[in-house]
């Protein structure tokens, strides 16, 4: 009899032990799986149906509804930037900048997360090249009082708190001088002012 009894404890402890096991394994597998997203049921497009988002199919893209108001625009240049895109994308952010039609637009490609960030201005998509001519101006340069006369042509481009109606958001200048006196007056790139 305790011959039958010990076979029994010995047989109940490594139950235990088995089970133990496999719900160490099966817990740790499925909260600790590195490749798992929180909120990462997709739907077809692979759109993160948990964060929010969903197939919108006027933008071509993932996007969260609520976020996209149409009277600003912001449908408009977000179907714009998804556009010349060949791949899924998730419309991220959609930020208005300082004149009608310009806009930053922040997406985020479903295959492999990588961030696309694209800038309109005046409803077309601008060339990223662009940016390396800018040129910031300084803080010595705003508290000059007098300017040299030479005639260097540069676009002096307005910051945020000047509101324009049409493209561009800027202004010719005679030189670099000028243009950074303006306090309204950002950066400025090399030339004149597009038209």
């Amino acid at each position: 009899m305790k011959k039958n009894t010990l076979i029994v404890i010995i047989c109940f402890i490594i139950l235990i032990i088995i089970i133990g096991i496999c719900y160490y394994y099966g817990y740790t597998k499925r909260y600790s799986d590195p490749d798992q997203i929180i909120g990462g049921d997709e739907d077809s497009h692979g759109c993160l149906i948990g964060a929010g988002y969903s197939y919108n199919e006027t933008i071509g893209a993932c996007v969260r509804e609520w976020e996209l108001k149409s009277e600003d625009g912001v449908r408009k240049a977000a179907k714009i930037a998804v556009a010349p895109l060949s791949f899924p994308v998730t419309v991220v952010k959609v930020n208005s900048a300082n004149c009608i039609g310009c806009f930053y637009i922040k997406l985020q490609r479903n295959d492999n997360s990588n961030i696309i960030e694209i800038m309109l201005d005046n409803w077309t998509i601008r060339d990223n090249n662009q940016d390396k001519n800018k040129v910031y101006c300084r803080a010595e340069q705003r508290n000059y009082d007098i300017c040299a006369m030479d005639y260097n042509p540069v676009c002096g481009w307005y910051n945020n708190e000047i509101r324009c109606i049409k493209y561009p958001c800027a202004k010719t200048y005679s030189n670099a001088c000028s243009a950074c006196i303006d306090k309204n007056v950002e950066y400025y790139t090399p030339d004149e002012c597009p038209k």
